[in-house]
């Protein structure tokens, strides 16, 4: 995809004034390739975050609101390594909830650890839109 000045100029400024990456690409249509070699030199005032940590965090009230209960958070109990963020029961069912900002996340390894008696939900929080997706793993034995 060829990209015309105007669209470097407009990226680079919503980068100047603290967009991520990830925000610039959704908001813009454009490639990690894109804003990786077009804005790798830009300075920008905004202090590094971690946006995504916020979005963990937020998620613990959505979940309530969407009638969650025995909220888990895995991340404390086994560090930031955690396949998985949270641990919840609705029903009576159990779930495991992966919190992201990567629309792009690999999902092997989710559905190799979960077991047929969860259901996991990639929770993606989508930055341009400000609001939770979800998509739903459900591992079934077959046999």
């Amino acid at each position: 995809m060829y990209l015309d000045e105007t669209l470097v100029n407009e990226m680079v400024d919503m980068r100047k004034n603290g967009c991520t990456y990830v925000e610039i690409e959704a908001a813009l249509k454009v490639s990690r390739w894109s804003t990786m070699k077009y804005l790798k030199d830009v300075d920008t005032n905004y202090k590094p975050c971690h946006p995504w940590k916020e979005i963990e965090d937020k998620a613990v009230p959505f979940l309530v609101n969407c009638g969650f209960d025995d909220i888990v958070n895995l991340n404390k109990i086994s560090g930031q390594t955690s396949t998985w963020d949270y641990y919840a029961t609705k029903n009576k069912q159990k779930y495991l909830f992966d919190v992201t900002i990567d629309n792009k996340k690999p999902l092997i390894k989710k559905i190799q650890s979960l077991d047929c008696d969860y259901i996991g939900i990639i929770l993606y929080y989508d930055m341009v839109k400000k609001e939770y997706i979800s998509y739903t793993l459900v591992k079934t034995d077959l046999s």
